[in-house]
C-alpha cells in the first residue's frame, strides 16, 4: 500500500512538472525592445588612444603614458576610470567624465622605467555604475615600451593602418601602403617582403636598410579589386637573430570590401536597393536645360590634381569626382543623421584632407583625412549652439611652409575661428575654438597671404574687417567703416561680397533689401575702406536679386564682376549698368573660380556648371552633372500596367519620366510636386508650388513641357487657391481614380472632386461640425472604390462612391488622434487592409493598421511597435506579395515591420543599398511588385521584396 501510495505521488509530481514546463514554453514572450534600438540611447566611453611618448628609452629614462577617452554614443556618460598597467601590474589611475555625446578627454599619466626589456603597456577603461557601456570591447587599448640595455635584438613591426581606409569601387585599382618600422635597438638590413591578397601574391619588395628607431614605406598595387571579403597578408623573411621571428614574420588583416551603395547596373537582388537615377535629365524644356539633376550647394578643388573635386548637394551629402566632373560618387550616403552640404574646403597643402561644414546643429563640420573614405566628427556643438550650422569654410596656413593654419567658419550665430599645427587631427575639443564675431555672417573671406586679415558681412551691420584674424576674439575689434551709412542699420538685408586681392584691395559687395522691394544694390571699397561707392542699384525688374545671392569679381580683372541671385549675371562696370545673363540652371548657390584665367564652376538648383570667361561675348557654359544622383523628389507615381513607366515631380527640376532607364525626361518645368498618371497611361497629372497650379496632358508617354493644359477648373468651380492645405509638402496631394483617368480627388478643406479631368471642381466633405481639421490625404479603395480620407487631427473618415459620380454620406472610422494623417496605403494583396502614417510627437501614434471587417466597420491596430522614438515617419506602403509586410519611409531610411511579430520586433531597418536620407514617398510597382522609394536628395530606388 505503501509503496502504491508513493507511486502515484510519484506520477502525480511528474503530470505537474510536465503542466509547469508546458505552461512555460506557452507563457507570452517577454516584451522588451531589441538591443539594436535599445542600444541606440545609450552611452559608449571608450578608448580612443594610447600613445607611450617616447617608446624607446634608456633604463632610469621617465615616460608618459597619454590616452584618450571618447563617448562615442549618443547619450551622455558619467563617470569612468582609466588604468594605466604595465604588464599587468597598475601604475596609474585617473578618473573621467561625465563625458557629453562625442565628447572627448585627454589624461597622461608618467612612468620612470628601471631595467631594460619590452614591457607590455595598457589602458584600461572601468566604467563606474551609472555608466550604460554600449560596446565595452572598445575599452581598452595597448602598446608596447622598449628600453635599451643587454644584447640589441633586431625587430620589425608593419602596419597595416592604410587598409582601414580601404573602399574603392569594384573593379578599380587600389594603392596599398605599407608602413614598416624598426622599434629596436639594432639596425635592420636586408629584409624580402611579400604582399598577399587572399594567398595570391599581388606584389614583393625588400628593406634593404631600416636603422633602429626608423620607418620606410613600400608600396603595392592591387590590381581589379573585387567585392567580398579578403584576407591581406604581409610576410617578412626574417633571419634568425630576431627573437620574435614567429609573431613577426607574418601580419595578417581582415577586411570587408561591400558593394558601394550605388551599383545601379547590378542584377536585381531581393532586399537589395538599387539607384534608379536620375543619372541625369534629358529633354531640357519650360526654363530647366538638359543635364541637370538638382541642387548642389558648394564645390572645392584637389590643389595638385585639378581633375578631384568635391561637391556638397543641399540635401544629398558630399560628392567626389576624379575626372573634373565626367563622373560623380557618393562620399556620405551611409552617415547618420543625413547632413545637407552646405560648405565644403580642401587643405591647400594636403589634397586628401576635406572639411565638410553640414547643416546640423550637434556636428557641424565633418573632416576627411583619405579623399572622402571616411569621415570623422571634427567639431561637435551643443545642440543650443549655431543652430543654423555652417555657412562657409575659409582654411588658410599662416605661412610659407608653415605647419600652423586657421580654419575660419561662417555661421547665422557668429564667426569661429580655430588653429591648429596638426592638420591630421581627425577631431577638435570644443576649446580649440573661437568666436571671434557674432551675428549672422553670411560671407566670409581671408587674404590669402595673410590669414590676419579677415573680411566678415554682417546682417545689420555691414562688410566688416580686421587685420588682426589670428587674435582677435570681441566685437569691437572688428573695423566698421567699410560700408558706412548706407548699410548699417538695416538688419534685413542680405549681403554678400568679393574681394580683389590686386592692388588696390578691393570689395564688391551686393545687397538686397526687402524694404525696397528687393532691389539690388551694388558697392565698391578700396583700401582702407573709409568709404564705399555705389557702382549701380538695381530694381527687381532689371534683375532678380532676391534668391542666395553672391557676388563675384574675376582673379586678373576687377573690371569685371558676376552676381549670382535668381540667376547668374556678368557685367563690366567700365561700360555700363547692364547686367548679361549667363545661360545655365535657374537659383544659384556658389560661385569658384578653377583658374584665374577664367574657367568657373557654379553651383545652382540644376547641379554644376562649368563656364568659361568671355571677352565681350556670352560665356560657355556646359553642365557637370553625370551619375550626381541628387535629385530632391516630392512624390511619384507609375503606371498599373508598365513597370518601365513613372513620373515625378521634383524640387526646381520639374515633372521628370522614368522610361526603364536611369536618365529621366523633363516633362514639365518649375518645380514639380505630387504627380499622377492615369489608368491606361494615356494621361498626365502634374503640379507646381500649389495646388491650383495642377494641369494635365493627354500625350502619356509622349508628353513634352508644352503638352499641359490647365486642370485647376473655371470660374467658381476651381481648386483651392494657396500653397498647401495642411499637406506636407508645400504642394498639396492629389490622386486618380484606377478605372477613370478623368476622375481626381484633391485635398483641401475638404475632398475635392473633378469627374471630367479638371474641367470643373467641387467639394465633397467630410463636412460639418463632427469634423475636426483639414483633408491631407484621401486615397480610393481597390475593388469598392470608396474614398477615405485622413485630417490635420488624425480623423478618418469614409464614404461610398462605388465610381459612380455623387457621393453618399460620410462615416468616421477613426476618431480624433491629434496626429496629422501624413499618408495612406491599401496592402496590394488585401484590398481591406489599410496603412496609415502620421505624423505626430507621441511615438506610439506613428504607425496605424486598420482592417475592414464589414461594410463601413473598420478595426484599427497601432504598430508603431519599436520603430525607434526619434524616427519621424513621411509615407507608407504595403508589400506586393504579403499583406503582412508594410513599409515606412523616415527621414533615416526604410523600415519593414511584420504585424505578426510581437510588438518588440515589428521593425527593422530596411536600407542595404539604401541611403540613409530623408524617404518623401513609397509605392509598390503594380506590374513588377517592386517597392519604389523616392528621396530628399538621393533621387529614385527600388528594391525586390519578395520571391
Amino acid at each position: 500500500m505503501k509503496r502504491r501510495v508513493i507511486a502515484v505521488l510519484a506520477i502525480v509530481i511528474l503530470l505537474l512538472v510536465v503542466i509547469a514546463g508546458y505552461l512555460f514554453l506557452l507563457r507570452p514572450a517577454e516584451q522588451v525592445f531589441s538591443e539594436e534600438v535599445a542600444a541606440w540611447s545609450m552611452c559608449d566611453p571608450a578608448v580612443n588612444k594610447l600613445t607611450i611618448d617616447p617608446d624607446r628609452v634608456d633604463p632610469g629614462d621617465q615616460v608618459v603614458f597619454n590616452a584618450s577617452v571618447l563617448n562615442m554614443g549618443p547619450a551622455a556618460s558619467g563617470s569612468a576610470e582609466l588604468v594605466f598597467l604595465v604588464d599587468d601590474v597598475e601604475v596609474g589611475r585617473v578618473t573621467v567624465g561625465p563625458l557629453e555625446e562625442n565628447a572627448e578627454v585627454e589624461v597622461s599619466a608618467p612612468w620612470r622605467v628601471e631595467e631594460h626589456g619590452r614591457y607590455w603597456v595598457s589602458a584600461r577603461l572601468e566604467p563606474g555604475e551609472s555608466t550604460s557601456d554600449r560596446d565595452s570591447y572598445n575599452n581598452i587599448k595597448t602598446g608596447i615600451l622598449r628600453v635599451s640595455g643587454g644584447l640589441p635584438e633586431p625587430e620589425l613591426e608593419v602596419d597595416l593602418s592604410d587598409l582601414e581606409s580601404f573602399h574603392p569601387n569594384p573593379g578599380e585599382s587600389y594603392n596599398v601602403t605599407l608602413n614598416f618600422r624598426n622599434p629596436s635597438f639594432a639596425d635592420v638590413r636586408n629584409i624580402p617582403v611579400k604582399f598577399y591578397v587572399d594567398g595570391e601574391v599581388i606584389g614583393s619588395g625588400t628593406i634593404e636598410y631600416l636603422p633602429q628607431g626608423m620607418r620606410k614605406d613600400l608600396y603595392f598595387q592591387w590590381f581589379d579589386v573585387k567585392p567580398g571579403e579578403h584576407i591581406i597578408q604581409v610576410q617578412m623573411d626574417l633571419p634568425e637573430e630576431f627573437p620574435y621571428a614567429a609573431s613577426q614574420r607574418v601580419k595578417s588583416w581582415y577586411i570587408a570590401t561591400p558593394d558601394i551603395t550605388t551599383l545601379y547596373d547590378r542584377a536585381l537582388e531581393k532586399d537589395k536597393w538599387v539607384s534608379i537615377g536620375p543619372r541625369i535629365l534629358t529633354d531640357g524644356a519650360g526654363g530647366l536645360p538638359t543635364g541637370s539633376v538638382g541642387r548642389v550647394n558648394s564645390i572645392a578643388f584637389h590643389p595638385t590634381n585639378r581633375d578631384i573635386m568635391y561637391a556638397g548637394a543641399v540635401l544629398g551629402g558630399v560628392w567626389k569626382t576624379e575626372d573634373e566632373g565626367n563622373s560623380w560618387k557618393p562620399l556620405t550616403d551611409k552617415l547618420l543623421p543625413f547632413f545637407t552640404g552646405n560648405a565644403l574646403i580642401v587643405d591647400p597643402n594636403h589634397g586628401d584632407i576635406v572639411y565638410f561644414g553640414t547643416g546640423d546643429s550637434s556636428v557641424d563640420i565633418y573632416k576627411s583625412i583619405d579623399g572622402g573614405k571616411h569621415w570623422t566628427p571634427f567639431r561637435n556643438t551643443p545642440s543650443s549652439f549655431f543652430p543654423s550650422g555652417v555657412k562657409k569654410l575659409v582654411l588658410e596656413y599662416e605661412a610659407y611652409a608653415s605647419p600652423n593654419f586657421v580654419i575660419y567658419a561662417a555661421t547665422k550665430d557668429g564667426l569661429l575661428r580655430y588653429r591648429s599645427t596638426n592638420p591630421w587631427a581627425t577631431g577638435s575639443l570644443p576649446n580649440e575654438w573661437t568666436l571671434i564675431r557674432s551675428g549672422y555672417v553670411a560671407d566670409i573671406a581671408v587674404n590669402p597671404a595673410d590669414p590676419n586679415v579677415v573680411y566678415a558681412s554682417v546682417a545689420g551691420e555691414g562688410v566688416l574687417f580686421t587685420d588682426k584674424g589670428l587674435t582677435i576674439t570681441k566685437d569691437s575689434d572688428w573695423i566698421y567703416g567699410a560700408m558706412g551709412p548706407v548699410i548699417q542699420g538695416l538688419k534685413d538685408k542680405v549681403f554678400t561680397f568679393d574681394v580683389y586681392w590686386g592692388n588696390p584691395v578691393s570689395v564688391f559687395a551686393a545687397i538686397t533689401d526687402p524694404a525696397d522691394g528687393y532691389n539690388l544694390g551694388i558697392y565698391k571699397s578700396v583700401f582702407p575702406h573709409t568709404s564705399f561707392s555705389t557702382v549701380h542699384v538695381y530694381t527687381k525688374k532689371e534683375i532678380d536679386g532676391l534668391y542666395n545671392p553672391f557676388i563675384r569679381v574675376r582673379p586678373m580683372d576687377p573690371d569685371v564682376i558676376y552676381f549670382g541671385g535668381v540667376r547668374l549675371y556678368k557685367r563690366y562696370i567700365s561700360t555700363g549698368k547692364e547686367f548679361q545673363i549667363v545661360g545655365i540652371h535657374d537659383d544659384m548657390h556658389a560661385m569658384e573660380w578653377y583658374s584665374e584665367s577664367g574657367t568657373y564652376y557654379v553651383c545652382c538648383d540644376g547641379g554644376i556648371w562649368r563656364c568659361t570667361y568671355k571677352s565681350n561675348a556670352a560665356d560657355n557654359c556646359v553642365p557637370r552633372n553625370y551619375d550626381l544622383r541628387v535629385t530632391q523628389f516630392y512624390d511619384f507615381d507609375a503606371s498599373q500596367i508598365n513597370s518601365g513607366l513613372m513620373i515625378g515631380g521634383t524640387q526646381d527640376c520639374g515633372t521628370i519620366m522614368y522610361r526603364g532607364v536611369p536618365d529621366w525626361k523633363i516633362i514639365n518645368g518649375g518645380d514639380g510636386a505630387y504627380s499622377l498618371i492615369g489608368p491606361g497611361d494615356q494621361v498626365f497629372y502634374s503640379q507646381h508650388q500649389y495646388l491650383n497650379d495642377t494641369s494635365r496632358s493627354d500625350k502619356g508617354i509622349n508628353t513634352w513641357w508644352g503638352d499641359w493644359t490647365s486642370a485647376k477648373g473655371v470660374g467658381a468651380r476651381t481648386l483651392p487657391e494657396g500653397r498647401e492645405w495642411a499637406g506636407y509638402w508645400w504642394a498639396s496631394y492629389i490622386t486618380v481614380s484606377p478605372i477613370d483617368a478623368d476622375i481626381v480627388l484633391a485635398q483641401g478643406d475638404q475632398v475635392y472632386f473633378t469627374y471630367d479631368g479638371g474641367k470643373t471642381w467641387e467639394p465633397m466633405g467630410p463636412a460639418g461640425a463632427n469634423v475636426k481639421g483639414d483633408v491631407t490625404r484621401v486615397v480610393i479603395q481597390p475593388q469598392t472604390y470608396n474614398w477615405i480620407a485622413g485630417t490635420t487631427t488624425g480623423q478618418i473618415w469614409e464614404t461610398s462612391q462605388g465610381g459612380s459620380v455623387g457621393v453618399g454620406s460620410w462615416h468616421q472610422i477613426l476618431p480624433e488622434t491629434n496626429a496629422i494623417i501624413a499618408s495612406m496605403a491599401f496592402a496590394p494583396t488585401n484590398p481591406h487592409v489599410l496603412y496609415v502614417a502620421c505624423r505626430t510627437g507621441d511615438p506610439y501614434y506613428r504607425v496605424l493598421r486598420l482592417e475592414e471587417i464589414t461594410s463601413e466597420s473598420w478595426v484599427p491596430t497601432w504598430i508603431s511597435g519599436n520603430l525607434p522614438a526619434n524616427v519621424q515617419v513621411r509615407t507608407i506602403a504595403g508589400d506586393g506579395h504579403s499583406d503582412s509586410l508594410v513599409y515606412v519611409g523616415t527621414d533615416k531610411g526604410v523600415f519593414q515591420g511584420d504585424v505578426n511579430a510581437p510588438a518588440y520586433d515589428t521593425w527593422h531597418p530596411y536600407n542595404d543599398g539604401l541611403p540613409l536620407i530623408e524617404i518623401t514617398d513609397l509605392l509598390v510597382d503594380n506590374t513588377s511588385k517592386q517597392l519604389r522609394a523616392a528621396t530628399n536628395g538621393r533621387g529614385a530606388w527600388t528594391v525586390v521584396t519578395g520571391p
